[in-house]
């Protein structure tokens, strides 16, 4: 979270391929440090540093997709990292829970750390130097300026510069926005299903996937719309915000007829068809966020996306006591963090169905997106902060 920006300042000194092959090294050897951790802080202590050095990686992912990309193909480079670590996240679930049932966790602590330097060797002797050596590049269409994007870059950089300009201020918002709707899908869906459809526990677990899989599928989508709009119209106002006002206000609509479905099935494919549509804005915001950074956008891309984690600490508490408070039906007493539950008490009527109060956790859910949708019509992707 806090070391977002220092991360991409970091890939802009010593440029891309160092600096994420620094970044694997370093993460691979406090997974190793955390397998050999026997008390509370010596944990904590490893655990954060790995947060801190993990930080860097989408920042400077933007870079490279930055320098290594022309303009017209950004949108699918773009779908396929953020697609990469969709699928790479549920596969690695999935590997660990096999693991676990022959090995332990320090072990498999070990194993992953086996993974990462393996990855990290890789990239550091199988990323190009120049982009003039990647095999099929046309010369023509290579970013202007940037044949070598590993090339450090030690401008200084004002924050306060950026925070004033609006087009910045509107895609930050966007995306705490973004990132708390995207919230419920990865934590409370699960027991959303459980609690209002009262499916299992296995059941809930097996239809938590489908969400995830529509985030994939939507920015397979959203990153070829993206390229192909560009490509009819050079216009990055219409390619980059537009497509995900669009799919934003789509995905808003499905989560709020959702609450609506009389079966868990009519549920889920209502959320999972609104998380397709978020799949499709997905593309679309890194592809404004790299043309807004300009040559910065190693530590832009790092502090957009500070802003869209602290969505994640300050939007999990709320939404986990309102669904704590909806369980117990506790509506005389306060939550935790101070906000009286009355405040979340909206029963009315609407077309002759009451809405009882598990349509706050939805609605809430689909008023995030509303939100997001509306900021992106204020952002101008073609003016860069940093030319």
């Amino acid at each position: 979270l806090l070391f977002q920006v220092p991360g991409g300042w970091f890939g802009n000194l010593v440029g891309t391929r160092w600096g994420l092959t620094v970044i694997g090294i370093l993460w691979s050897l406090l997974t190793l440090a955390t397998a050999f951790c026997h008390a509370l802080m010596p944990l904590s202590i490893v655990r954060f540093l790995f947060g801190a050095v993990q930080a860097g990686y989408v920042p400077i992912t933007a870079k490279i997709i930055k320098d290594w990309f022309p303009e017209k193909e950004i949108g699918m480079a773009s779908a396929v990292v953020g697609i990469s670590m969709s699928i790479g996240g549920a596969l690695a679930m999935d590997v660990t829970g096999r693991l676990t049932d022959h090995f332990d966790w320090r072990v498999i602590f070990q194993i992953y750390t086996i993974v990462g330097l393996f990855w990290a060797i890789a990239f550091l002797l199988l990323f190009p130097r120049r982009n003039a050596d990647r095999p099929g590049v046309n010369q023509a269409e290579l970013p202007v300026g940037k044949d070598v994007p590993s090339q450090p870059t030690r401008a200084g950089h004002n924050l306060i510069t950026m925070v004033v300009l609006g087009s910045l201020i509107a895609i930050c918002l966007q995306s705490f926005f973004r990132a708390a709707g995207y919230n419920f899908f990865v934590t409370f869906f699960p027991e959303y299903l459980m609690e209002h459809y009262e499916v299992s526990l296995g059941d809930a677990g097996k239809y938590a996937k489908w969400p995830l899989v529509g985030v994939v599928v939507g920015g397979l989508v959203g990153g070829a719309l993206v390229d192909l709009v560009y490509r009819r119209t050079q216009n990055k106002w219409l390619s980059r915000s537009l497509i995900s006002a669009l799919a934003l206000f789509t995905t808003a609509a499905f989560t709020f007829f959702a609450f609506y479905a009389s079966s868990p099935t009519g549920f889920i494919w209502l959320i999972g068809i609104g998380a397709a549509c978020s799949g499709i804005g997905s593309p679309a915001a890194w592809a404004a966020m790299i043309d807004i950074g300009g040559r910065k956008i190693a530590m832009v891309a790092g502090f957009i996306n500070m802003i869209g984690c602290f969505s994640g600490v300050l939007v999990t508490p709320v939404l986990g006591g309102m669904m704590d408070i909806l369980k117990d039906d506790l509506a005389s007493q306060t939550v935790t963090f101070g906000i009286p539950t009355t405040a979340f008490s909206w029963d009315f009527e609407l077309s002759g169905q009451v809405v009882t109060d598990w349509s706050q956790v939805v609605w809430m859910h689909a008023t995030f997106y509303l939100a997001a949708a509306v900021l992106w019509l204020m952002v101008r992707p073609s003016k860069p902060l940093y030319d």
